[in-house]
């Protein structure tokens, strides 16, 4: 997958399992009204999060970039196995 491709992949599955987190959090009562300012709050500094990304995004060719996702990846899982 190119790194675009791959991208928007994830973006759009962590962005639709945030909105269902929330949504479901929620519905259950486990957000009092100080959690939903916070979670207002904290809007801005994920677009922020989002322009840096596309920039470094961007500056990379894509092996640097598919060998960025697959230590990420490794040293994820590796921290699964030995949790």
């Amino acid at each position: 997958l190119d790194k675009d491709r791959f991208r928007v992949t994830i973006t759009t599955i962590l962005m639709v399992q945030a909105v269902l987190r929330i949504a479901g959090y929620l519905t259950l009562g486990f957000y009092d009204r100080p959690a939903l300012i916070m979670l207002a709050a904290a809007l801005p500094l994920v677009w922020i999060g989002a322009r840096i990304g596309d920039l470094v995004a961007t500056r990379i060719n894509q092996h640097t970039f598919n060998v960025v996702v697959g230590a990420v990846l490794m040293l994820s899982g590796a921290i699964l196995v030995f949790k």
